[in-house]
């Protein structure tokens, strides 16, 4: 994606947003047809983890999600698994219902297929992630 310091999560989001519309299929796993560079993911890892408002969640849960999945080939799902829970613990459950639901929305936008999985949880989403990642089944 060639991001740099100065880029906006907003502008990486869109950047992705151009990318999925363009490329994304159903039946096709997100490691399939993106690759983030370390330095791209990083940088998008270190915005994500700037958000301070819940609602912005929402607002980037395509980036979130591409992220998540990244995360795997960096060894880094750990780390951002847990970073990101502490975020939703810390928010009311009705805000973590939300983010699902906006996943939920971004899936069928972007024709990011679930694998036949319910999205209904965090663990669910992760299984989903693991799928997009080539590390689960």
């Amino acid at each position: 994606m060639n991001w740099n310091t100065s880029t906006s999560l907003n502008e990486m989001q869109n950047d992705l947003k151009t990318f999925f519309e363009k490329n994304m299929r159903l039946k096709t796993k997100l490691c399939d047809i993106l690759t983030l560079s370390y330095d791209d993911y990083h940088l998008l890892r270190n915005k994500l983890f700037q958000i301070t408002q819940s609602i912005d969640f929402g607002h980037y849960a395509l980036a979130i999600l591409v992220c998540w999945v990244t995360s795997y080939k960096y060894n880094d799902e750990d780390t951002f698994f847990n970073i990101m829970r502490a975020h939703l613990n810390n928010t009311p459950q009705h805000h973590s219902r939300y983010l699902l639901d906006a996943i939920t929305d971004m899936t069928y936008d972007y024709q990011i297929d679930i694998f036949d999985c319910k999205l209904q949880t965090v663990q669910h989403l992760k299984a989903i992630v693991e799928i997009h990642a080539g590390v689960g089944e």
